[in-house]
């Protein structure tokens, strides 16, 4: 059982370090299916190009989650999981019933000021 498998079992809800740790999980399956592709690849026909686009599919999917994994902690800004904490507990507010302006940012107040915030790259 994996540690994503236990955690749904378990009735609670995912924290952030749940989800870096279900990311690394998922890299390390996808990596295994990746060398299971490479080592049948020569066994099927590739005529329509399904396995390659397979194979490049993982590529850009691996770099991705490992530029996410990277950035968490990694001393530039506000990470990921800090953005997505924070995102969050407005959401919260606003469900139930901050005023837009009210909803705290993390330099200043303002939805707005929070969305820009949120989107601006650390």
């Amino acid at each position: 059982m994996t540690k994503v498998q236990s955690l749904s079992e378990g009735g609670r809800e995912p924290e952030c370090g749940d989800l870096v740790n279900a990311l690394k999980e998922c890299l390390a399956a996808m990596e295994s299916m990746r060398t299971q592709i490479e080592q049948m690849r020569g066994l099927f026909d590739d005529a329509d190009g399904a396995i390659a686009g397979a194979c490049r599919d993982h590529e850009t999917a691996d770099s991705f989650a490992r530029s996410v994994l990277a950035s968490e902690g990694g001393g530039h800004g506000k990470s990921c999981m800090d953005r997505l904490y924070i995102a969050t507990a407005a959401l919260r507010d606003l469900q139930v019933g901050f005023p837009h302006d009210e909803i705290a940012a993390v330099h200043g107040t303002g939805l707005r000021n929070l969305v820009r915030e949120l989107v601006t790259p650390p």
